[in-house]
């Protein structure tokens, strides 16, 4: 049973395995290195067409991160003219919550930014929290807007982000 069914994996066809790599949200690996207790890489890239309004979004995307909009003051404290705290929901899952607090640097990019992780700290419960010097995490989003020309009416808005934690 168990070799019919490898059989049937490696045997698949490349069609399929397009769409099924169209069906999963993200990728991931786990790769200990000798010094690690598990590596996880995830990487995704995704696009959105975004209609114009009154000001491009190209000359929004061009603003030094100073000059950005904070929406939800309660999620996200900027630390300085480039730097952003940001506290992802809380995660309750059992008897324990998780926050996930990170540190962004915004860098200016011909086309938009990249953010890139400075920190990762758990906030909630205390056994969460502990866990804080057990992983390392980084994380880049480089974010770009792109259109066919300057008068374009829609313009498309890309994110290609990459994740990597670590087990310590």
């Amino acid at each position: 049973m168990a070799s019919s069914l490898v059989s049937s994996i490696l045997v698949l066809p490349i069609s399929r395995c397009h769409q099924l790599k169209q069906r999963l949200p993200l990728l991931a690996s786990a790769t200990p290195p000798s010094t690690h207790k598990a590596r996880f890489v995830a990487r995704r890239k995704e696009s959105v067409s975004v209609q114009q309004l009154q000001r491009p979004l190209i000359e929004y995307m061009r603003l030094p991160a100073s000059q950005y909009s904070v929406l939800d003051a309660e999620r996200i404290e900027r630390v300085s003219e480039d730097t952003f705290r940001c506290y992802v929901y809380t995660i309750k899952f059992f008897t324990f919550e998780v926050c996930p607090v990170l540190l962004v640097k915004v860098e200016q990019q011909p086309n938009g930014c990249c953010i890139k992780l400075l920190s990762c700290k758990l906030q909630g419960s205390p056994m969460v929290a502990a866990q804080n010097d057990k992983f390392d995490a980084i994380m880049v989003n480089r974010i770009s807007c792109e259109s066919d020309s300057d008068k374009s009416l829609v313009q498309q808005l890309t994110s290609d982000t990459i994740i990597e934690v670590v087990v310590l």
